[in-house]
């Protein structure tokens, strides 16, 4: 991402090789805008029916979720919740903090699926 900022901030630029403020706030209004639809899009689409359960019932939480507690909102028993759980981490979209807790490995990943699901 940090890659990404310098790369828009540059190409927001003058022609006089200076990268202001201007050019700076643009650089980064681009990046996150690619961000979201190179990434954070993707990443949802491709999301099965139950990973996306899995994703919403994260949404209750503010930082991270146990697995209990996902396992309580989907309406499934936590062994069942567990196989979603490392399906979401092997593509990424979560990383483990804890035994039994995780979070949204993917920055603004969550405000992204509230603001997509209208939650």
């Amino acid at each position: 991402m940090l890659q990404l900022v310098g790369f828009r901030c540059w190409q927001a630029t003058s022609p006089d090789d200076v990268i202001s403020a201007g050019s700076a706030q643009r650089g980064i209004r681009d990046a996150q805008d690619d961000f979201r639809s190179r990434i954070l899009a993707p990443t949802l689409r491709e999301l099965s029916e139950i990973d996306l359960r899995f994703v919403e019932a994260m949404l209750e939480d503010e930082r991270e979720s146990r697995i209990s507690d996902i396992a309580k909102r989907m309406g499934v028993e936590s062994r069942y919740a567990s196989k979603y759980r490392s399906r979401l981490l092997a593509e990424g979209v979560i990383e483990q903090v804890a035994r039994g807790v995780v979070r949204f490995a993917l920055p603004e990943f969550r405000a992204y699926v509230r603001e997509e699901l209208g939650t």
